[in-house]
């Protein structure tokens, strides 16, 4: 118990995403000048920004007068639903996916990070992050008990793209990276990956079998 209640320390759930910056003066402040007005909590999306999509209450509906019947489904959730999602990610990417064995519907994405770490992180396998990135992928990296390499990002200097440092990724995937985690657009810069930096990352990730996530 004493080693899941560390665990569960070093997730720091005191702090809503976004807010470490309140309580830890090391981390890096990339915080502009000060706005005036009502402050506004966009640490856990708690503004009224999107509107449902359309056909959502249909859905919801559905749902509904389906009753029992979707009680139980598979584990990677159920089959048609997959094959809807199958059908919309192929047509975004340009490649076929398999709504069989490569898709899993989960509960959001902080349900999918985990899945996806918890299935390719053991104990102290190396795991490169960017800096800054979501806050979550260290969290989860630490909650796991890898041994996180950093790389850097210097996001202030760079045009068009976002300014991660390949040559260190490089390096670090060369020292024995198993999985590299990143987010694009980055959270919380919002520097955009170059299709240059993707194409690059997608090479070497291929040249050394290092694990891609992108949340």
């Amino acid at each position: 118990m004493d080693l899941l209640l560390e665990k569960f320390k070093k997730l720091g759930v005191d702090n809503a995403p976004g807010q470490e910056c309140f309580q830890d003066k090391n981390i890096l402040d990339i915080r502009g000048p000060q706005l005036s007005g009502v402050p506004v909590d966009f640490s856990h999306g708690d503004v009224d920004a999107f509107k449902p999509l359309p056909g959502s209450l249909e859905k919801f509906i559905d749902g509904y007068y389906w009753g029992g019947h979707q009680a139980y489904t598979e584990y990677r959730g159920g089959i048609s639903s997959r094959k809807e999602v199958s059908e919309v990610l192929s047509e975004y990417v340009n490649a076929q996916i398999d709504p069989e064995r490569e898709i899993i519907l989960t509960p959001g994405t902080q349900g999918a990070l985990f899945l996806a770490m918890g299935s390719m992180i053991a104990r102290g396998d190396k795991v490169a992050i960017v800096e800054p990135d979501y806050f979550a992928n260290r969290k989860l990296a630490e909650f796991f008990e890898a041994t996180i390499v950093p790389i850097h990002m210097n996001y202030f200097e760079s045009d068009q793209k976002s300014g991660i440092d390949l040559t260190e990724l490089e390096s670090s995937f060369k020292a024995g990276v198993k999985m590299f985690l990143f987010s694009n657009p980055n959270n919380p810069t919002g520097a955009i990956y170059s299709e240059k930096e993707v194409v690059r990352i997608a090479f070497l990730a291929k040249k050394y079998n290092v694990a891609l996530i992108d949340c």
